[in-house]
């Protein structure tokens, strides 16, 4: 047709003579060979199509599982820290620095709540919000508090995510948070704090994947920070009970109140010079406080007697570190310090009491202890003697030492001695028996 012509004319830039001419010219192809030419090409962009699809999943999957292993190094990493030894904030800021990592987000924020009121603490605990921030955070803490108490979110509301359809209102009091995740710290209606997301990197919205992995790091630190004062108050209850003992100790004979906690803090020193470890300190400070617990079964005449002892009557005194044993037997957590409240009069040269164990034979807790107990006993004013002065104390002890006393123990009180005597001079009103906290 001409309309053919004209058309075949104008694609090829020809006039349509020219057109013509190169039309008669070509072979005229069979229809049923067009037919499987033209489905050949079709199945060739079929398949190239279908190939660049499978690339591009190729890609999201290969992506999905860069985010996923990212998120399972996470939480494999914070699994991993979970040890009582790791306080609340060195896991959050590890927290913080690989949520920073692995999400989109320009800031991340830890809040911990307040775990007990400041005067009812024994050990080290938090009695203030403490805020902890990677990144541009857009609040400070008392910020992050308003924006708490504005959503009105509680322990056991689950993830919060605001976007535009919540930042974006008039009504929205933060203009510089965009993007927000929210999830609670909690082990069962506990609250301990909030884990936060600010603002996405490239300003989309935060959406599922990012709030179930912040979510699973919020169960992660509110089980750690739920285990950690579960223990802080199994502490605080042994340290009442310790307090209990040691105030029946002191009224038992006021004559020598306060002389546990300055023998615990002389033995603490002692051991501090004999490179014991943060965790052995504990225990030898707990051992110079009960050493005398087991005066509690002494009578008291004997106890307070203002002279000489008879052999009868120094017997009986001689049986206050097996009592002691006896009281503080089935306290498990006490367990370490028995060997210090049985051992603290045995003497180095196997003339002590009450096993007459000679030399190492003796604990080293019960060979500490006993040189501070003897310090404090000597420069200690009682009711039938003046105290002695230091200079004669370190007399007795210079030559007491290998025959009386341990010689390193000895060694390490001449090494410490005006730190000693400072620890001597200084009551204090408040015991506490976290040794971290005050030496």
């Amino acid at each position: 047709d001409e309309d053919h012509l004209t058309g075949a004319a104008r694609l090829l830039g020809l006039d349509p003579g020219s057109a013509q001419l190169s039309i008669n010219r070509q072979t005229t192809s069979k229809v049923d060979g067009l037919m499987r030419l033209a489905g050949e090409v079709t199945r060739r962009y079929a398949a190239e199509a279908k190939a660049q699809r499978a690339h591009w999943e190729v890609e999201k999957i290969s992506e999905n599982l860069a985010a996923t292993y990212e998120e399972i190094c996470l939480l494999h990493e914070m699994t991993n820290h979970l040890r009582l030894s790791a306080s609340d904030e060195q896991l959050g800021r590890m927290a913080l620095e690989r949520l920073m990592a692995c999400l989109p987000t320009s800031g991340a924020a830890l809040q911990f709540l307040p775990v007990a009121n400041p005067s009812d603490v024994t050990y080290k605990a938090r009695v203030q919000p403490e805020l902890l921030t990677l990144g541009n955070c857009p609040v400070d803490n008392e910020r992050f508090s308003e924006l708490i108490a504005h959503l009105e979110l509680n322990s056991g509301c689950g993830p919060f995510v605001a976007n535009q359809d919540i930042t974006g209102r008039n009504d929205w009091p933060y203009p510089e948070i965009k993007q927000l995740i929210l999830v609670p710290l909690a082990e069962t209606e506990k609250l301990f704090g909030w884990l936060a997301l600010f603002n996405h990197v490239d300003d989309h919205e935060f959406g599922s994947i990012e709030a179930s992995l912040l979510s699973s790091v919020g169960v992660i630190l509110g089980i750690h920070c739920g285990n950690r004062d579960l223990y802080r108050l199994q502490d605080e209850f042994l340290a009442s009970v310790v307090r209990a003992m040691t105030s029946a100790i002191d009224a038992k004979d006021p004559y020598t109140c306060g002389h546990s906690d300055r023998v615990a803090r002389i033995a603490v020193r002692l051991a501090q010079q004999l490179n014991f470890s943060t965790e052995d300190l504990a225990n030898i400070y707990m051992a110079g406080l009960l050493h005398d617990v087991g005066k509690i079964g002494i009578d008291d005449q004997v106890l307070r007697k203002h002279g000489k002892l008879t052999t009868e009557e120094f017997e009986h005194i001689k049986e206050h570190p097996d009592l002691g044993c006896k009281i503080l037997a089935n306290l498990r957590p006490l367990a370490d310090v028995l060997p210090a409240v049985r051992h603290h009069h045995e003497q180095w040269d196997g003339r002590g009491y009450p096993a007459k164990l000679v030399g190492e034979e003796i604990p080293l807790i019960a060979r500490i202890v006993a040189v501070a107990d003897a310090y404090d006993a000597m420069v200690s004013d009682r009711p039938y003697r003046q105290g002695m002065q230091v200079e004669k104390v370190e007399e007795i002890f210079a030559k007491g030492a290998a025959q009386q006393w341990d010689k390193r123990v000895i060694d390490a009180y001449f090494a410490t001695r005006e730190e000693i005597r400072e620890i001597s001079r200084r009551e204090r009103a408040n015991l506490s028996l976290d040794v971290a906290r005050w030496t």
